[in-house]
């Protein structure tokens, strides 16, 4: 009896007041009791029942327990039954939860209904797979109402002192409240599951689950954000992104991009930012990326305010941003908001995490090709603190166990390093300095090879104001080398050129409303690019050339404003004002009017002095985003960017190679400009655990840079005689499909998009396909990516990702022709009318953490992993081949035609 006794507080809980007059639960219960008695009391009775079967009883004290039962004998008697007898004549009644289990009370205090929607909320919580959630309340204890009393603080998770005026969220209730001047709060909810949200200009946001029982108190600890309010902080809630006004918007969490299978152990930024739609490259060994059909030099890609020229390592196998360092990836792809400028098709912002205040951490990972290793700590606790990392290869080991002997005397490697001090100047001050750089190198057997390097430094200063106004500023210096030396010929030659820019930005950021905040600022950049330097020797005689380049500056003032129209409307309007010169030293070659620009055609040459305006170029950048929240769960927005770009890509190439040219605008190249159009549905279901989109866009472009064919690109002294200025439109359709809570998580994303140019040149040389549009290098309809992540166990984790694209166009002979002692002459097809194979690729990996590998100080995780799983050969680039007396043959290089597991081993101390 003492069981029941022992429990009885559970009743006060369990029992709801009002309700219907009952005796009997649940029916059909097969279980059956053999008792008798002579008059003993009920009390008695349950405790007889409880030491022979396996039933418990949960009894109100308040009832009448002690009250004298008749005699009875009950032979194989089904429970139910066997209670109904009992209780009958006592005002009494029961409730059969489940069939070892019965709740005895005043049948006027029961209610059936109630109390099994509480143990069916009950059993949802405990059944939620969520590995990290805040519990509030006992599970065993739950309120009469269903209802709980959630009694929060929030505090500096720095500094534990006291957060006022937070903005707290419980999405799912659609309820938003303030921390008072204690920082607390109060607010009381049903029992289950709930997804809480404080998101803050000076702090990080915050989204946390809870797991609510009944009445229970939560301290919220909240991070400096660096005070990132200059910036549009776009993420946070499933929420939040639905109803910002920022459209054509893709965020990846570090988290996100580290569950991604991965090539040979190496953790890719780039590779997952190609898994979300309107992203894709050229191939496996494609450096950069392309944004809904844009050159890869229209991505403006940051780090830290440093715009990076080449993103890549091992000419585009791996990224060159160290996932260690990064604290999220945000793409804007739709709007782009007015702090950014200078490319027509994307943004990539890449943020990185701010070093631990606290505590030192040393953390890194042993690879098959590379290896890392990442520190961070205090130097002076809460207040000046630093991170330093690094990755390095040895990968030539690879290279030896192939078949091919050129590949078995070639080498190729990559090593980077990151570096950022933080120092709190005051409560609202902070200085920041961030330094990257990184080396690549790659040849082939003993006939050629390419190296490139770079780097830079940054220093922001932000001071942040009581009235929600923040002041930042920042300088930046970056420079980047590159060279390719060719050793197969008698003479020996190498070939360097590279780019060094100076950066300064200026931003106030007010935050004037909860639902208004105003960018406003000034940047500028000074682009110095180094000559073109080539190098030739034959018998100890070096010959040497040298090609100047155009310089230039680039300045801007913009303005941006986010802000609530209406309830339901949220729009974000931007003005971007730039002006552009191109100036000296340099000499600039005339040519006869009227007349192909071809090098017969130079009359002339003008000379400018040093800072003297070659030429110069202004426009305006008006931009609009407006959302409208059609429902709780749904929107509708719609976006417009007009933008400009004054440095150019110059390649003729499908893959960017390291030596490519970065030409600034001038007296014969114009900006590039583009206007963007795009229009989104945006859904969530099931209480934000899915996120669905759907998105269309036009692109209209001018002055895209093209080339003549057969173009001689490097060591051109007339480089402008091989280019001239093509318009170009794309225009496309998006879906994405994302699950972003429960067990699996994942999402789906297709791109169905064109890509096209067409030149209307004034000389036959510059007329490409009869003057007809025609696919760019970068024109895939169709991309796939399936991305699934499973958690098998608490401690492990199955990832898979799935990519299926369209093959890129290309040029190629269709014909050959023999001209007796003349040779032999190809005719080529009409430009990019024809395509290598589709591509499609399939990776998995299993990562097990913690449990298996964990140390009381220390921690790991071991990651089994298979890129390319089942060995598709696909097809980098198709090349031809005639040999004597034979026809032209095709051939396909396969870069990685192969499955390549890796093991990679991750730790923490």
């Amino acid at each position: 009896m003492s069981r029941f006794l022992t429990n009885t507080y559970l009743v006060l809980a369990f029992f709801l007041p009002g309700g219907q007059h009952f005796l009997f639960g649940q029916s059909g219960n097969p279980f059956t009791i053999t008792l008798a008695s002579n008059g003993d009391s009920l009390v008695t009775v349950l405790h007889q029942i409880e030491i022979k079967y396996p039933v418990k009883f949960y009894v109100d004290p308040s009832s009448k327990f002690h009250q004298v039962v008749s005699s009875f004998n009950f032979t194989n008697t089904p429970m139910g039954e066997a209670l109904h007898q009992l209780l009958t004549g006592t005002d009494l009644g029961y409730i059969e939860f489940e069939s070892y289990l019965f709740i005895i009370s005043d049948s006027i205090r029961l209610n059936n209904n109630q109390f099994n929607e509480y143990f069916k909320r009950k059993k949802s919580i405990e059944e939620n797979a969520i590995e990290y959630a805040s519990v509030i309340g006992r599970p065993d204890s739950i309120n009469r109402s269903g209802l709980a009393l959630i009694r929060g603080k929030v505090i500096d998770g720095a500094t534990d002192s006291v957060l006022s005026n937070m903005s707290i969220k419980i999405n799912d209730l659609d309820t938003t409240l303030i921390s008072d001047r204690r920082g607390n709060f109060n607010i009381v909810v049903p029992v289950g599951i709930h997804e809480l949200t404080i998101e803050s200009d000076a702090f990080q946001s915050l989204q946390q689950t809870l797991k609510v029982y009944s009445d229970g108190a939560i301290v919220i600890k909240l991070f400096a954000n660096a005070f990132s309010l200059p910036e549009v902080v776009i993420g946070g809630s499933a929420q939040r992104r639905l109803e910002n006004a920022v459209a054509g918007v893709a965020e990846l969490t570090i988290k996100e991009i580290k569950r991604l299978p991965s090539l040979l152990g190496e953790t890719d930024v780039l590779k997952a930012l190609l898994t979300l739609p309107g992203v894709s490259n050229t191939g496996e060994v494609g450096s950069g990326y392309n944004v809904r059909g844009g050159n890869i030099d229209q991505n403006l890609i940051l780090q830290e305010g440093a715009f990076h020229l080449n993103p890549t390592h091992v000419l585009g196998l791996f990224s060159a941003f160290n996932p260690d360092a990064i604290k999220n990836v945000t793409l804007y792809k739709g709007y782009i908001p007015a702090q950014y400028g200078g490319r027509t098709s994307s943004v990539l912002n890449i943020k990185l995490k701010d070093p631990d205040y606290k505590k030192w951490s040393v953390f890194g990972g042993i690879g098959p090709i590379s290896s890392k290793i990442f520190l961070e700590g205090p130097i002076i606790k809460d207040r000046t603190s630093f991170f330093i990392g690094s990755r390095f290869t040895y990968s030539d080991w690879v290279l030896k166990l192939v078949r091919d002997p050129n590949l078995k005397n070639s080498s190729a490697g990559f090593n980077d390093f990151n570096f950022k001090l933080s120092h709190r100047l005051s409560n609202t001050g902070t200085i920041q300095v961030s330094a990257y750089q990184s080396n690549d190198r790659f040849n082939y057997a003993k006939e050629f090879g390419y190296g490139w390097n770079s780097k830079s430094v940054s220093v922001l200063y932000t001071q942040q104001f009581k009235n929600q106004l923040v002041l930042s500023a920042s300088l930046i210096y970056s420079d980047n080398n590159s060279d390719f030396n060719d050793q197969t010929a008698l003479v020996k030659n190498i070939l360097e050129n590279g780019l060094v820019y100076y950066k300064a930005k200026l931003n106030a950021g007010w935050q004037i409303f909860k639902t208004h905040t105003l960018n406003a600022g000034i940047d500028a950049i000074r682009y110095k690019p180094k000559p073109q330097i080539f190098e030739a020797t034959l018998d100890q005689e070096i010959t040497h050339e040298e090609i100047n380049q155009s310089q230039g500056d680039e300045g801007a003032l913009y303005i941006n404003d986010e802000f609530s129209i209406l309830p339901k409307l949220n729009a974000s309007f931007g003005y971007r004002f730039n002006i552009y010169r191109n100036i000296g030293p340099e000499q600039i070659n005339t040519y006869e009017p009227g007349k192909p620009r071809i090098p017969l055609n130079v009359t002339g040459m003008l000379s400018y002095t040093q800072g003297q305006t070659i030429r110069k170029f202004q426009g305006a950048e008006p931009r609009a985003s407006l959302a409208y929240i059609l429902s709780d769960q749904s929107s509708l927005k719609l976006a417009y960017n007009r933008l400009y770009q004054f440095i150019h890509l110059v390649s003729n190439t499908a893959a960017a190679t390291p030596v490519d040219i970065w030409q600034l605008s001038n007296a014969f190249l114009a900006p590039q400009s583009a206007n963007n159009f795009s229009l989104g549905y945006f859904k969530n279901l099931n209480q934000n655990e899915w996120e669905t989109s759907f998105e269309v866009y036009y692109k209209k472009l001018e002055n895209l840079v093209e080339y003549k064919d057969f173009a001689k690109l490097l060591r051109n002294p007339h480089l402008e005689t091989e280019l001239f200025p093509v318009i170009g439109k794309s225009y496309g359709a998006e879906i994405s499909v994302k699950r972003l809570k429960n067990n699996p998580t994942g999402y789906i994303s297709y791109t169905l998009s064109r890509s096209l140019r067409k030149s209307p040149g004034l000389f036959p040389d510059e007329v490409i396909n009869n003057g007809q549009w025609y696919a760019s290098n970068f024109d895939k309809p169709h991309n796939l990516n399936i991305v699934f992540d499973l958690q098998v166990r608490k401690t492990m984790f199955l990832s898979a990702n799935f990519v299926y694209t369209t093959g890129r166009p290309q040029t190629a002979p269709i014909a050959d022709f023999y001209l007796g002692d003349g040779g032999v002459f190809l005719n080529y097809s009409q430009r990019n009318s024809l395509r290598i194979p589709d591509y499609h690729r399939l990776d998995i990996s299993y990562t097990i953490t913690r449990g298996a590998i964990r140390t009381r100080k220390s921690k790991g995780s071991l990651t089994l992993a298979i890129y390319n799983f089942y060995a598709r050969k696909n097809a980098f680039s198709v090349f031809y081949r005639r040999t004597p007396n034979e026809p032209l043959v095709g051939y396909k290089l396969a870069v990685l035609g192969t499955a390549l597991p890796s093991i990679t081993y991750n730790f923490q101390f």
